[in-house]
């Protein structure tokens, strides 16, 4: 008889019976380790109020790395900050609720709303769960549009020959959507999960605060946040992005817990920052940049420590 101990890549089992238990589920954002969710890309150890293990948050200056482009921090893999230097766009209708061997691409151009200057993403091990990071800047926040990041199970390319994918959705595949109202401000974030032949959504929570800033909440009803969203308040410089002045809203940062979110992902190799001109999922996806993100080789477990057999049929352990 075996217990289910969770992970990220593959499910283990651990030797005895279960009739109680305690699963450690994540902390609140920011998750330790991760990346500081604060609207600048600047780490400062600690960030305040200063969390236990504050030394372990990272920020987005950690991988830029002075223009190395290749710090780890305590993140287990990194994009780094990746540049849209090839101005692709969707075109012929691809929309995000159609598999992608349905999406088209050219080069082109975007309303400056919906161009995607810079993107990036970072993952982290939590108490056992994947927890991933992404950024993306934005040329200028006027009028809605929705910035968004998918999480690929299967390894997706971009045919410049033919301005078609290589590669489908896999079943668990997930999409995190942010909607921005006019300025810039977090007005909703949505959660889509790939069922095999439809977008799925699967979580939606509304904004309701009146500025930029951070916004988070609980897919699964845990009582943990598993997704959280910031843009910026101020005027932060991106190190990367000099000398251009960051309007307020324009720098978008997003954690989720995927583990959490969709268990059914059981390995992510590529990610893509997109931009749509309308908060519509129907909606043409206008600019995206497209990445390898490969997590699918690293093993994240949770183990059974100090069993204890406490009668014939009770076993009490931690995880």
């Amino acid at each position: 008889m075996d217990i289910f101990c969770k992970s990220f890549i593959a499910k283990c089992c651990c030797l005895g019976l279960l009739t109680a238990s305690s699963l450690a589920f994540a902390a609140p954002f920011p998750n330790i380790p991760g990346v500081e969710l604060d609207g600048d890309s600047v780490d400062t150890l600690p960030p305040p109020p200063a969390p236990s293990g504050g030394d372990m948050l990272d920020d987005w200056n950690t991988f830029w790395n002075g223009g190395a482009n290749n710090g780890l921090g305590s993140a287990f893999t990194t994009s780094g900050i990746l540049a849209d230097t090839d101005m692709y766009v969707f075109r012929k209708g691809s929309k995000d609720v159609r598999d992608i061997d349905e999406w088209h691409f050219e080069i082109g151009s975007s309303p400056p709303k919906n161009n995607i200057e810079f993107a990036g993403c970072s993952a982290y091990n939590v108490s056992g769960d994947l927890v991933t990071y992404c950024m993306a800047n934005r040329e200028v926040t006027n009028g809605t549009a929705t910035t968004a990041f998918w999480f690929f199970g299967n390894n997706i390319e971009a045919n410049e020959a033919t301005g078609d994918f290589t590669g489908v959705h896999a079943i668990g595949d997930v999409y995190v959507a942010v909607d921005h109202d006019n300025g810039g401000k977090i007005g909703e974030i949505a959660i889509f999960e790939w069922d095999g032949s439809d977008l799925i959504e699967i979580a939606r929570s509304v904004n309701l605060l009146g500025t930029p800033g951070t916004y988070c909440f609980d897919v699964d009803g845990n009582g943990d946040e598993d997704v959280c969203a910031t843009t910026n308040s101020g005027t932060p410089s991106l190190p990367w992005d000099n000398p251009q002045i960051q309007e307020p809203g324009s720098f978008l940062e997003v954690g989720i817990n995927l583990s959490e979110v969709s268990p059914s992902l059981t390995c992510v190799s590529s990610a893509m920052a997109t931009d749509r001109a309308s908060t519509s999922i129907q909606a043409q996806t206008k600019n995206f940049l497209l990445f390898p993100f490969n997590v699918c080789g690293v093993e994240v477990t949770k183990s059974c420590k100090s069993p204890v057999l406490l009668d014939a049929s009770t076993l009490q352990y931690t995880i």
